[in-house]
């Protein structure tokens, strides 16, 4: 079925010609995926409808967090990583840099206000006072010498 796609693939487009075996592994990886997200989509037998539509919205809401928590952490190491440059803390920059998104710390929420950060345990208990300095050097005012707009920071245990 693979080569079949790939000989029809390269009928229709020329310039492809010499890659059927990479378009038809291409191929049958993403009929793969697609089985694998039919057999996760799809009613199991011990379970209600109802039952089957809890789990996919569940599994939907996972999905939409990790995507915001990781939209969160990218804009976390930019401006981190911007505000250190600005603030011509270039050895902090680079250590920033160097961790990278991933190397920055989440935080989990211990109720209105009050934030727990969660530390990374990979990370090297040493970088704490680089990455406590990159996250001082984010300017407090605006241009103006007002508070910067939003909400007010929460507090960070």
């Amino acid at each position: 079925m693979a080569e079949l796609f790939a000989a029809a693939l390269i009928r229709r487009k020329s310039d492809l010609q010499g890659r059927e075996e990479e378009i038809a592994e291409c191929f049958i990886a993403h009929i793969i995926t697609l089985k694998d997200h039919m057999a996760h989509s799809m009613k199991r037998p011990d379970e209600t409808p109802e039952e089957c539509d809890m789990h996919l919205a569940n599994d939907l809401k996972r999905k939409q967090a990790s995507k915001r928590g990781h939209a969160h952490q990218t804009k976390l190491f930019q401006t981190c990583l911007n505000s250190c440059l600005l603030a011509g803390k270039n050895r902090h920059a680079e250590a920033i840099d160097t961790l990278g998104e991933d190397g920055m710390s989440s935080d989990e929420s211990d109720g209105p206000g009050v934030k727990r950060v969660k530390l990374l345990p990979w990370r090297n208990p040493c970088l704490l006072n680089t990455v406590t300095t990159a996250d001082s050097c984010l300017p407090k005012q605006n241009v103006y010498g007002r508070r910067r707009p939003g909400a007010q920071p929460d507090m960070h245990l």
